[in-house]
């Protein structure tokens, strides 16, 4: 385990040079509105005058720089007692500047002239500039050096990754993945960053993901090395935003719904690699980007459910259940489009003839805000599973399974367990039940908006209707079941 004293001294250094890496970012859009013509003073030398000077907008120069010292690689230096005796059209404040002490010496000079405050409009962009990073040079290269020695990386040959957390739930998204580099030598890990420098502003529950990273023994760090060849999330690009290498967005679900993050654009712009699980989102995305940057992989995180034969007799065993009645097992996804409030009533009268078992979205069982949601299906529920059961278990578990269409259950249930009967339900309440869907889901199984014919449905021959289009269906959405292509993952980390 990490010590508390090392993880804090960790945050602290890397927030200090996320800091440096966001001010250059930052700077080129502070300085644009300077004009090519105008007299430009840099209040502050050293490295924040160098820092400044190079991302000064074309045709523009910087004529003096103030400073209580005198510096070089400027046309004249001017102390700050003689600010009066010169014509400054502008002063840019540097970043590491007393800013008390300026604020006084510029009233004191009566300087009426344009004043960039650095320090200010950082401030403005959510970034506090009062710890000094003075220790830290503009030439990142050192601390790059730093970096990979801190992180145990050394050899120039092999291909180093990091796949970046901003919820535990990922950890088993990605780790048959995780394996199956490892196994061919790629120097891989997970990077569980704190809330304090985590890209996911303030989502990641990193207790959590520690305990689990600890528990399945894999490599994993507190900190990320911006300098790895390839960076992994399951998210938007943003999430990658300190890594310099190519970036990889890792899906894991298929929404059927067309509005879905994961269906636009959102999820192929910005990377060097999209990879999905089969040929339905890589057709789907391709509308996007060039189709060689959306790599088919299967369903990397099934793979070992289906390689051993689970007995579906002792993980009820295990969960307690003993019942005559069939089991139906509700999967309600999380947030705006869970069927929870509209279909719970509904569904807890099921239990006169069903045993109810429901499997909470992982959402809904950690988040505050969804603590109601997560109440009411202890109501309606025999059995809760908690948000982190084994999905693939789960699966098992019902005669009956009754999917949310807008959560990833929808595919994932039927793709799991083929077998048993499945019913999506869809909450209306913006009334756009006709064309929120792609047809594929109806291929599937039956899906309704109306809570009152459950019942119906439930008592119907649903299977017969279905399992042939399904398996067809989900072989598009998923590739073969059971079968990964780790070889096309491989294909692409060779590129780097």
């Amino acid at each position: 385990m990490i010590g508390s004293e090392c993880v804090e001294e960790r945050i602290h250094k890397e927030k200090k040079k996320y800091t440096l890496e966001f001010l250059k970012q930052q700077l080129g859009a502070i300085l644009s509105g300077i004009e090519p013509n105008q007299r430009i003073a840099v209040y502050g030398g050293g490295n924040s005058f160098q820092l400044i000077k190079e991302r000064m907008p074309e045709r523009a120069t910087i004529k003096y720089v103030i400073d209580r010292e005198r510096q070089d690689g400027c046309e004249n230096h001017i102390f700050p007692d003689d600010i009066g005796c010169y014509d400054i059209d502008v002063i840019i404040v540097s970043a590491w500047y007393s800013h008390e002490d300026m604020k006084y010496e510029l009233y004191k000079r009566c300087y009426r002239g344009v004043v960039i405050d650095i320090y200010e409009e950082m401030k403005k962009k959510g970034i506090d500039l009062c710890q000094p990073i003075t220790r830290y040079t503009d030439d990142m290269s050192a601390d790059s050096i730093m970096d990979n020695r801190c992180h145990g990386i050394g050899e120039e040959s092999a291909v180093h990754a990091e796949f970046y957390l901003i919820d535990a739930f990922e950890i088993f998204q990605f780790l048959p993945t995780y394996r199956h580099l490892e196994e061919n030598g790629i120097n891989i890990q997970f990077i569980a960053e704190p809330n304090e420098i985590n890209m996911s502003l303030g989502w990641f529950d990193f207790d959590s993901a520690i305990k689990i990273l600890e528990e399945k023994g894999v490599r994993y760090d507190i900190v990320c090395n911006p300098y790895v060849d390839f960076a992994f999330t399951t998210q938007t690009n943003t999430i990658l935003s300190k890594y310099h290498g190519k970036k990889i967005r890792y899906a894991y679900g298929n929404s059927m719904t067309k509005a879905a993050m994961s269906n636009s654009e959102r999820v192929v712009w910005g990377f060097d690699y999209s990879f999905v699980a089969g040929e339905w989102r890589k057709k789907l995305l391709s509308c996007y980007v060039d189709k060689q940057e959306i790599i088919t992989m299967g369903y990397p995180k099934y793979v070992p459910f289906f390689a051993k034969h689970v007995d579906r007799e002792k993980v009820l065993g295990q969960l307690g259940i003993n019942t005559d009645k069939k089991i139906l097992c509700y999967y309600p996804t999380w947030g705006e489009h869970s069927t929870i409030p509209m279909f719970s009533s509904y569904i807890k009268e099921l239990k006169k003839e069903y045993f109810i078992v429901t499997k909470a979205h992982h959402c809904t069982y950690r988040l505050e805000s969804e603590l109601p949601k997560l109440n009411r299906l202890y109501d309606i529920s025999d059995v809760v599973l908690e948000g982190n059961f084994d999905f693939a278990l789960s699966t098992l578990i019902g005669d009956i399974n009754i999917c949310d269409a807008k959560s990833g259950a929808a595919t994932e249930v039927p793709y799991l367990n083929p077998f048993a009967k499945v019913l999506y339900i869809y909450d209306n309440k913006k009334n756009d039940f006709e064309n929120a869907l792609f047809e594929d889901i109806f291929e599937i199984g039956p899906v309704t908006d109306k809570p009152w014919e459950i019942k119906g449905i439930l008592e119907s021959d649903m299977p017969g209707a279905y399992i042939n289009k399904r398996e067809e269906r989900l072989k598009y959405i998923f590739g073969n079941r059971g079968t990964d292509y780790i070889e096309n993952i491989l294909k692409a980390l060779e590129k780097k």
